[in-house]
């Protein structure tokens, strides 16, 4: 297969999922939990093995992304020790997709070819 192709379907698909909200769709539809967490778990895999594919091609993250990066480990810092001082049980899987998402999309739209995409066409 053609690395593009893979390069689309590993980050266009979590994209089109997530946009078009298919999750919700599905558990609508079919109410079989299994069903609906296979598409959460099978996005997450994709983009991770999206950034692992492309993260060769990218050039290094831009100032903005680095902040964020810090942002998010100052949060998730806080998060876990307010939650260990309170007792509560952190979900630190549930509360990194985010994460996840926001550095697969970077490492995607890093690549100038890839943006061509999502210009305007007129």
């Amino acid at each position: 297969m053609n690395i593009k192709i893979i390069n689309a379907f590993c980050f266009l698909l979590p994209f089109v999922v997530s946009v078009f909200n298919l999750q919700n769709l599905v558990r609508i539809y079919y109410p079989v939990e299994a069903i609906v967490q296979s598409i959460a778990y099978g996005s997450l895999l994709l983009l991770i093995l999206g950034m692992v594919i492309n993260i060769h091609k990218s050039t290094g993250f831009s100032n903005t992304a680095k902040l964020w990066i810090v942002f998010f480990i100052f949060y998730y810092s806080f998060g876990t020790l307010a939650s260990a001082v309170h007792d509560n049980p952190a979900n630190i899987l549930a509360s990194i997709v985010p994460v996840i998402y926001m550095l697969g999309f970077y490492v995607y739209l890093s690549d100038p070819q890839n943006r061509k995409l999502f210009r305007e066409r007129y």
